[in-house]
C-alpha cells in the first residue's frame, strides 16, 4: 500500500523509482549527473513541476520497513535518514 496524497508526493515516488531502477546502475558521475538533469527536465516539461518543489531531501528514500508493528506494510517516504 502506498499513500501519495499530492502531485509532488507522486512525483517524488516517481523520481525515487527512476533513481533506484536506472540511475543506481550508472557507472560514473557524469552519467548520473546526466540522468539527474533528464529527470529535472521531465518534471518541468511533462509535469509542469519544479524539481526543487519535489526533491526536498537527498537521497529520496522509500520503504515499508519503518513501522515493524504494522499489520499492513505501507510503502512511504523515509524522511528521517538517521532513524
Amino acid at each position: 500500500m502506498l499513500l501519495a496524497q499530492t502531485v509532488p508526493d507522486l512525483l517524488r515516488l516517481w523520481y525515487h523509482e527512476n533513481c533506484r531502477v536506472f540511475q543506481d546502475r550508472l557507472i560514473n558521475g557524469e552519467d548520473r549527473d546526466w540522468f539527474e538533469n533528464l529527470l529535472r527536465a521531465k518534471m518541468d516539461s511533462d509535469f509542469s513541476t519544479d524539481y526543487q518543489d519535489v526533491v526536498t531531501t537527498s537521497p529520496v528514500l522509500y520503504g515499508d520497513f519503518m513501522n515493524t508493528t504494522a499489520e499492513k506494510k505501507i510503502y512511504n517516504e523515509i524522511a528521517d535518514h538517521k532513524k
